[in-house]
């Protein structure tokens, strides 16, 4: 794409305000809608709330908040005032205050922020020095000023942190003009005008500003002018059925999750499916973790009886360092493989089986435009058909790098090793786990969403319910923390989890840990944080069920 078809953040703005854009902001209280041109109207102001705090082109401004109108209005005007947007958490509960205000002033100083702006509880977290209250009133006008470049950073995003410490995925405006147009791309892939809508009207999301998928939902549908909705990741965990409930009282026609998210928000429904229709869904798509094939199953089953269609059901595939990387076509439905356990674990080849000791993987398409990707082993030699290894790409929508890291992650030539491990089968992508996360027993590399499957099948609760990761200075043992959730009995729960894992999976050597409920670390949109889990357990801070 010429850089004469691309936008800036701001431009795009601009563009749309002459448009029928529109963000409905569906909270607790009602709906709140700001169509383009009242987005850039409040941006101007907030902007000139920054210049006046002496924000200057290039510099970082972090904002911290709910899913809220003032929430994207301090986005565009930071991105009007020439600065640089740094989403900061904003966590569902502020279960511990001091340690909150610690972690954001903590990841404010690492991504070098000259001020925060926060919605007025975070900032009393936080306290005033730094910061600023995203209800201050805008009184000034904005100055002219140099706007910014197509190579201006636009996005600092704080990568996840599940396997490490987060770091500044530096992030420009020709990047996120690529990923818009990777999207537009995308939606015209089939040839059927009905089918081309897919995430680009009428898409309905929970997930948090702060992460990639949240801040895209509300970047993408300007750029393409067009109409999206959005509600709090408050709301959601409260309530998973608000979710659904919101696509079918505004004819959704594209929303997306983590198979978790898919997992809670589907059980709720069939509890209660009263005035569930999601007829209107063109596009469903699974993405930000590991696909779970059972999930996809209970989508297909369940979802029949609220009108969704299987055909809808799609998959992608990316990060926060490089949105966009693959994706299976919409209408087209999400291929599984059944592999042949033993020789992933023993051999690391993907080989079909269909008796034994198996698993399952769900596809996450074809590279979309601009995208190259090789699987490599340890040495970097790339890897052919069906043998599994890391992952590496490049692409037009990559990072520049990590802000203020001397090792931007990337090579010379632009290549980057996502720390995904994976493999190819006919020009499709497949993930089976993370390089940090892998389980090695006697020789044997095992993926941990093997063993949570195994354990959280044989207790009959939901995987999300159970971690599992290499034990802590014990060379070969699995560790599986399990909440007791469900009647689960903490005497009882290691014996079900050891014969459950052992016939799924093999002979490991297993340590079972019970721990009273909710007490796995996750991310806001629900990724269990194992690396996190790992070290709590070795600081002797779960709290421990029975």
């Amino acid at each position: 794409m010429s850089d004469a078809a691309l936008l800036t953040i701001p431009e795009a703005l601009r563009a749309a305000a002459n448009g029928c854009a529109r963000i409905d902001f569906h909270l607790e209280d009602g709906v709140q809608s700001r169509t383009a041109a009242e987005i850039l109207d409040r941006a101007r102001g907030r902007a000139a709330t920054l210049v006046e705090r002496g924000v200057q082109p290039g510099d970082m401004v972090g904002l911290v908040g709910s899913n809220r109108p003032e929430w994207v209005e301090w986005a565009y005007g930071i991105w009007l005032a020439g600065g640089a947007l740094v989403p900061l958490p904003a966590p569902v509960r502020l279960r511990d205050r001091e340690a909150y205000a610690e972690q954001v002033r903590s990841l404010a100083s690492a991504m070098t922020c000259v001020l925060v702006v926060a919605e007025p509880k975070y900032q009393e977290a936080l306290g005033p020095e730094g910061t600023l209250a995203w209800d201050e009133p805008s009184t000034g006008r904005l100055p002219t000023q140099e706007p910014p470049s197509l190579d201006s950073t636009a996005i600092v995003l704080c990568t996840s942190g599940s396997t490490s410490m987060p770091k500044g995925a530096v992030i420009t405006h020709r990047a996120i003009a690529h990923r818009a147009g990777a999207h537009r791309a995308g939606a015209h892939r089939e040839s059927s005008r009905a089918q081309a809508t897919w995430e680009l009207d009428g898409e309905v999301s929970w997930l948090p500003f702060f992460h990639t998928g949240g801040l895209l939902g509300i970047i993408i549908p300007i750029y393409h002018g067009v109409v999206a909705h959005t509600l709090p990741a408050a709301r959601f965990a409260r309530d998973p059925l608000s979710w659904f409930r919101v696509i079918s009282e505004v004819g959704g026609t594209g929303t997306g999750a983590a198979s978790s998210a898919w997992l809670v928000a589907l059980r709720a429904a069939e509890r209660t499916p009263e005035g569930i229709d999601l007829s209107t869904v063109k596009s469903a798509r699974f993405s930000l973790e590991m696909i779970d094939p059972d999930v996809l199953d209970l989508c297909v089953t369940a979802g029949a009886r609220f009108r969704l269609s299987p055909s809808a059901l799609w998959s992608g595939y990316g990060m926060s360092e490089g949105t966009g990387i693959s994706s299976t076509t919409p209408g087209e439905g999400i291929h599984i493989e059944t592999l042949d356990l033993d020789a992933l674990v023993s051999t690391q080849r993907a080989v079909l089986a269909d008796k034994g000791l198996t698993k399952r993987v769900a596809s996450c398409g074809r590279l979309g435009a601009g995208v190259e990707l090789r699987i490599v082993d340890a040495a970097g030699d790339v890897l052919g058909d069906r043998e599994v290894g890391e992952i590496v790409v490049r692409t037009d929508t990559m990072m520049r790098g990590y802000l203020g890291q001397a090792d931007s992650g990337l090579t010379p030539d632009g290549w980057f090793a996502t720390g995904d491990v994976g493999y190819l089968a006919n020009g499709e992508l497949f993930i089976t786990g993370r390089v940090k996360e892998i389980i090695i027993s006697r020789g044997h590399k095992y993926h941990p969403e093997d063993v949570e499957r195994a354990a959280a099948g044989g207790l009959g609760v939901t995987q999300d319910r159970c971690v599992a990761f290499s034990k802590p200075d014990g060379e070969g043992e699995v560790v599986i923390v399990v909440e007791a959730v469900d009647g689960i009995d903490p005497a009882t729960a290691p014996g079900v989890i050891r014969r459950a894992v052992g016939a799924a999976v093999g002979g490991l050597v297993m340590e079972v840990v019970v721990v009273t409920p909710d007490s796995i670390p996750r991310t806001p949109t629900g990724k269990m944080k194992r690396n996190e889990a790992r070290h709590m357990l070795q600081a002797g801070t779960f709290d421990l069920a029975g």
